[in-house]
């Protein structure tokens, strides 16, 4: 991107928000397997009282997100700072 005339920020920016959209991917694809654990524990034992409150589903997701975010920091900083010249040689 760099060589096409992007910014340091825009590289950046366009690395952590792959991050946050993994993270959130991932947040999902967890609270589909609680979902569905959950689902198959209510059917074996139909009594048991399950309650999933929503702000615990936006707290999961938001969880995951900042993960990504802080899994992706790095990797964003240095791409950023990476030459064209230097990321055209290393591949």
């Amino acid at each position: 991107m760099r060589a096409l005339g992007g910014t340091v920020g825009q590289v950046r920016v366009l690395f952590l928000g792959e991050a946050l959209m993994l993270g959130l991917i991932g947040g999902l694809c967890g609270l589909m397997v609680v979902f569905l654990l959950l689902l198959i524990i209510f059917l074996f034992v139909p009594a048991l009282p399950i309650a999933l409150s929503p702000l615990i589903v936006l707290g999961a997701l938001g969880i995951s997100m900042v993960i990504g975010l802080l899994a992706g920091g790095q990797p964003a900083s240095r791409a950023a700072k990476l030459t064209p010249i230097d990321a055209l040689r290393a591949e």
